[in-house]
């Protein structure tokens, strides 16, 4: 919950510094559910699933989908590098409330990024990947309030991280 402040913020974050993109192939995947929307005026919020470096500001390093009603009322995806991202607004797959969303990355060693929700893809990203040993980053869902007192929430069913173990033993 991000409780009753206007910044309320809340998260979860795993392996933060331990994940690095480049060595092998790895899926993130989660199941979450909206109960209301992000207003445009009053209760406003953002929220960020996936690979991330922070549970708190700006998202240094990582791959991950946000929902952010400054931005639209579908969901974003998100590539980032040593502070320098590749942002797209997905064409179709707008933000639904009062359902389970299924939302996974896929990514394929250091080359490219593809994001699916429900298991259709919304969209892949092939620039800004973080891949240097400086670039770490962990697996993050977060919720953060920007305005309003009214407490908000977003349920996580899981939360899963699969790695090509056989890949990287053969190295």
């Amino acid at each position: 919950s991000t409780g009753t402040t206007s910044t309320g913020n809340a998260a979860i974050i795993t392996l933060q510094n331990g994940l690095i993109f480049g060595s092998t192939n790895m899926t993130y995947q989660t199941r979450i559910y909206i109960p209301i929307l992000s207003m445009n005026v009053g209760d406003r919020y953002s929220a960020v699933f996936g690979f991330g470096t922070v549970t708190s500001g700006t998202i240094t390093n990582g791959a991950y989908f946000e929902y952010s009603t400054i931005v639209s009322s579908r969901w974003i995806i998100n590539t980032v590098a040593n502070s320098v991202a590749t942002t797209v607004v997905t064409n179709s797959a707008t933000v639904v409330a009062g359902t389970f969303i299924e939302l996974a990355i896929q990514v394929t060693g250091s080359s490219s990024v593809n994001f699916l929700i429900n298991q259709v893809s919304v969209g892949t990203i092939n620039t800004t990947i973080p891949t240097n040993t400086t670039e770490q980053f962990g697996l993050i869902s977060r919720i953060t309030k920007s305005s309003g007192t009214t407490a908000r929430t977003i349920e996580i069913d899981y939360i899963s991280l699969y790695l090509n173990w056989a890949a990287i033993s053969a190295r």
